[in-house]
């Protein structure tokens, strides 16, 4: 029985999940994250998609450093985004953006710490990751719990509300949940872009 579960499995992900999900071709997602950035922006894990439509005073941090400084970046730097004040001061930045990048980190409580610091007050953070609620997502979930996610780099999936019960303890205050791709319905988006208000 499991193995007729798996080949049906396979079948899905072949057939119906690239069909139905479409992901950030467009620079859907990279033009709305930047139409919220302001000030003093420091992005996050941008080494392998550098978001071209920032523009101000832009710093790019990155555990691995990109084939060429985007044009865009006044300055890129290699370093850990768990130990942030490592590298800058507290309260420095008025946006930081970590897109597509919590999911990928073992500590991500500690990682929301370092941003706290670096952010001002009224400050702006902004998190794409992945959507918990993706059709395809919360199907598999249910009929096949014996599978993988075939995401073997996501250590973790954010539901909304406990990303923001975390962050609220933080001082921060959510304003708006984005769709980031696909269809701008949360059942049909690929990724969930989150704003941020740092209020104390």
């Amino acid at each position: 029985m499991r193995a007729i579960m798996n080949k049906l499995e396979n079948l899905i992900i072949k057939y119906v999940k690239n069909f139905f999900i479409v992901k950030d071709i467009s620079g859907a997602r990279h033009k709305k994250i930047a139409k919220y950035a302001w000030g003093k922006i420091l992005d996050l894990g941008y080494a392998q998609a550098p978001n071209t439509f920032l523009r101000g005073d832009v710093t790019g941090l990155d555990i691995n450093m990109p084939q060429k400084k985007p044009d865009n970046y006044s300055r890129i730097l290699v370093g850990d985004v768990e130990h942030l004040s490592e590298y800058f001061i507290n309260e420095q930045f008025d946006t930081i953006i970590a897109g597509e990048l919590i999911e990928h980190l073992p500590n991500y409580c500690k990682f929301l710490d370092e941003c706290t610091k670096l952010l001002r007050v009224g400050g702006t953070l902004i998190i794409s990751t992945p959507n918990p609620y993706l059709w395809y997502t919360m199907l598999a979930n249910i009929l096949f719990p014996y599978g993988k996610t075939n995401e073997p780099a996501h250590l973790n999936y954010q539901v909304p509300r406990k990303l923001n019960e975390l962050l609220a303890i933080r001082g921060f205050s959510l304003k708006k949940i984005l769709c980031g791709s696909g269809l701008p319905l949360m059942p049909f988006t690929y990724q969930l872009i989150y704003i941020y208000m740092k209020e104390k």
